[in-house]
């Protein structure tokens, strides 16, 4: 072993002064190979060894002592020559041994020259420094200096100027320790894959910490992960952990657990939960899910959800044994393995399910889970869970009207931010995952027009966002999904009618999904009746093609959006009628019709943008109330209705 716990201290004292010194030594050591003398003077032979004798032991027992001893390699002889310091074998040993303790001791030296070498030569740091830097140079190079030496430079590499600063801060000294401790006590340090390791992690955790500052508690966040990684080590080979933190997304995941979860007290147990958690997972990747470590964004994303679903659930839940099993790689195999299976059926699917999309996966099962603790009793229900995400999301992918219109890349995208989006709302329809992943799929459909057009990422993020508030904040539409799904489908097609994109963009297109689901949340009963009798898309059609006659030219874009909200919620309020045909799908698109050329008389009068959709809304409920056989607009009936309209 090449270092203890109690000597991480000490080697911390080194690497300051390696940081402070090592130029300056470089140079005592450059004149001391031209000139075979020590940087400094040493007392002369012979060495009174019984006027020492108390002060080498108590020196070499010490941490800095024992760090001497490591340096230059003489941990061993030392103990034999402390069993018999008085043997007459071990004399020369004993005379090594007085030599050492002078060098790295702070003992004054008697001067030998004509001139007094500079102060900062006796100095205790720049002995340090100096023995660290000399046994670099000896052919029996110890474990210990490398790790020394490698902190220095990669401290110096990333840090610069702020090197020193970041190990005399408290804090961010803290961060060195815990790796000195992972990486160098609990292991040996004998190999260039070791050295790597420490090297990336050391990068990695110094630029995390200065991009973090003000986040980093009193304790290291990154125990936890760190330790981790170290049990891996010993699980699996070096190469395992190498394939993890040489890639750049490593350095953000390190970011985040020390900015994020500094507070969170699993995090700075040295075997705490989270620990215990995260091996476990990492353990079941690296046996049965190897093909995730060659997906950059797949690794770190299962990771970072590992990390927040860590830090926002009580450490009971996550370590709560399934099968033998802790909940996050239970939940996480499952979501792995219903993707392998999927990908296996489906080519589409398997080209498109990336990291980002088996992340979302993950994250939406995690908050499902969260928000619904009774998908924790059996491993059975938490397959079920994944399984039903799992096939939404090809439901999502191997729709047509996306597909057939939108590139791979964009439908990945779109997929990616739709279970974003359920992740941030699982806690409305943790339960119900079936309904929610048919209605994503079925909003997606109906925006397929808009997407073609253009509706940028983000709008459909925010469309999905609404959606889903919308459905869960009426959960009586969980009764009628299939006729949501239908009426969906019904406005899909008309909105990729080209009468239709001229008078709405394709924001506009996504805002009338969320009214006709709107519609829906007012009347349920009625919209599943109209399912029944087959009048969803006779009826969605002839509101549409019925404001698509309008002369007015006020139908457009808000007001179009608006009249089509206030047409489908009147339709749902009095919808008896069309279910015992007093109307039909027909006779309310001719009213519409009729309605439309009857207001263009009432502009700059009592008719404009705003006051349109209400005319309509309130000309439907009139003719519902005694509905009769229309002709024309100069009809008395209809006159009759219009002015009631009008007065509304």
């Amino acid at each position: 072993m090449s270092l203890t716990v109690g000597m991480i201290p000490t080697a911390i004292s080194a690497i300051q002064a390696l940081l402070k010194y090592r130029d300056r030594v470089d140079q005592i050591l450059a004149v001391k190979e031209a000139s075979a003398e020590l940087p400094f003077t040493l007392p002369p032979a012979p060495f009174q060894y019984i006027a020492v004798k108390e002060s080498l032991f108590t020196f070499f027992h010490s941490d800095k002592g024992r760090l001497a001893l490591e340096l230059s390699n003489r941990t061993e002889d030392f103990k034999q020559f402390e069993a018999n310091p008085a043997s007459p074998e071990n004399s020369a040993l004993r005379h090594e041994f007085i030599k050492l303790f002078y060098l790295a001791s702070d003992m004054a030296p008697v001067l030998l020259g004509p001139q007094s070498p500079p102060d900062v030569l006796i100095n205790s740091e720049m002995r340090l420094s100096y023995y660290v830097v000399e046994s670099h140079r000896l052919s029996r190079n110890p474990a210990l200096t490398r790790i020394l030496l490698v902190t220095a430079d990669m401290l110096l590499e990333t840090a610069a100027a702020n090197a020193s600063l970041f190990t005399s801060n408290p804090k961010t000294q803290a961060i060195v320790s815990t790796l000195l401790e992972e990486f160098a006590v609990k292991r040996d340090f004998d190999d260039e894959s070791g050295e790597l390791i420490l090297k990336h992690l050391l990068r990695s955790a110094v630029v995390a910490a200065m991009e973090n500052q003000e986040s980093i508690s009193d304790e290291p966040a990154i125990l936890a992960l760190f330790g981790a990684l170290s049990d891996m080590r010993t699980e699996f080979d070096d190469d395992f952990v190498a394939n993890i933190i040489s890639r750049k997304g490593f350095q953000i995941l390190v970011g985040k657990y020390i900015g994020k979860v500094a507070e969170d007290p699993s995090f700075l147990i040295k075997d705490g939960p989270f620990k215990v958690i995260l091996s476990e997972t990492l353990k079941d990747l690296g046996k049965n899910f190897t093909a995730i470590l060659d997906d950059e964004k797949a690794l770190f994303g299962v990771l970072e959800v590992a990390l927040t679903s860590a830090a926002g659930q009580a450490s009971e839940i996550l370590s709560r044994q399934i099968n033998g099993k802790s909940l996050l790689p239970t939940v996480l195999a499952a979501v792995l393995k219903d993707i392998e299976k999927r990908g296996e059926e489906d080519d589409l699917f398997k080209s498109v399910a990336n990291g980002e999309i088996i992340t979302g996966i993950f994250q939406a099962s995690m908050g499902a889970i969260a928000a619904n603790p009774t998908l924790l009793t059996s491993a059975g229900k938490i397959n079920m869970l994944s399984a039903s995400l799992v096939a939404g999301m090809a439901d999502i992918l191997s729709a047509k009207e996306l597909s057939q219109v939108v590139s791979v890349k964009t439908l990945r995208d779109i997929a990616s931010r739709s279970f974003v989006v359920l992740a941030k709302n699982s806690s409305a329809w943790a339960g119900n995952e079936e309904f929610v992943t048919k209605l994503v799929s079925g909003v997606l459909k109906a925006a397929s027009s808009a997407v073609e057009d253009g509706l940028s990422k983000d709008d459909v993020a925010n469309l999905m966002d609404v959606a889903i508030q919308t459905a869960t904040r009426n959960l009586s539409l969980l009764k009628v999904d299939v006729q949501l799904q239908d009426l969906l489908e019904a406005v899909g097609v008309e909105l990729s009618e080209q009468r239709v994109r001229d008078l709405l963009n394709p924001t506009m297109r996504a805002k009338v999904i969320v009214s006709a689901m709107e519609a829906v949340t007012i009347n349920p009963k009625v919209w599943s009746r109209f399912a029944e009798k087959d009048m969803l898309q006779p009826l969605v059609a002839a509101v549409f093609k019925g404001l698509a006659t309008d002369g007015t030219t006020l139908l457009s874009g808000p007001v179009m959006v608006e009249g089509l909200r206030l047409i489908l919620k009147g339709a749902a309020l009095r919808g008896q009628k069309l279910i015992d045909g007093d109307v039909s799908a027909e006779v309310l698109q001719e009213l519409l019709t009729l309605g439309l050329s009857k207001v263009d008389e009432e502009i700059g009068r009592s008719i404009d943008g705003e006051t349109l959709p209400q005319y309509l809304e309130r000309l439907l409920h009139f003719f519902f109330e005694v509905p009769f056989e229309l002709g024309d607009a100069s009809s008395q009936e209809f006159q009759k209705i219009h002015e009631k309209a009008i007065a509304a």
